[in-house]
């Protein structure tokens, strides 16, 4: 549907950049990254950001640092940044988020509280408590792709 007709409906467009950066990877991000960014300049969007790599050790000084250069880039094209936790991830619930999300310290970043991998993590009895946690950096809630999941119980 052309973007004139979701006005028209009174619905924003929404224009997705949904992308990792790996903390076990060099380079940790597309080197394209800044040029797919600045083409949503204008369009208040918020780019979605992964954090992938390995937990077996803290890492949260080199995501903040690749956070904040990413939150560079994006500042100077007028976008938003949520960080989008991800089962399996280095970020992957919103507590994870929110922890990285406050060391970056940046107006345009926040976070998603993505219920999937909530339930994924087991905090579906703490969905209430983890709302009111990162309600100051909440961007965007997103409640598609969930089951309820057993304690114990693996999705896929």
């Amino acid at each position: 549907v052309p973007d004139a007709r979701l006005q028209e409906l009174g619905y924003a467009p929404i224009r997705n950049l949904y992308k990792p950066i790996n903390l076990d990877k060099e380079p940790p991000f597309d080197p394209t990254l800044k040029e797919q960014i600045n083409q949503l300049k204008g369009t208040d969007s918020i780019f979605w950001l992964t954090i992938l790599g390995s937990k077996t050790q803290d890492k949260d000084a080199k995501a903040v640092e690749l956070v904040r250069e990413v939150a560079a880039m994006a500042d100077e094209a007028g976008v938003r940044v949520a960080l989008y936790p991800h089962a399996g991830f280095y970020v992957a619930t919103a507590r994870d988020a929110l922890r990285v999300v406050k060391q970056v310290d940046r107006k345009n970043v926040g976070l998603t509280v993505t219920l999937c991998h909530e339930l994924m993590a087991d905090n579906g009895s703490q969905i209430d408590q983890i709302l009111d946690e990162v309600a100051p950096h909440l961007l965007v809630v997103t409640i598609n792709g969930a089951d309820r999941k057993e304690k114990g119980q693996r999705l896929g």
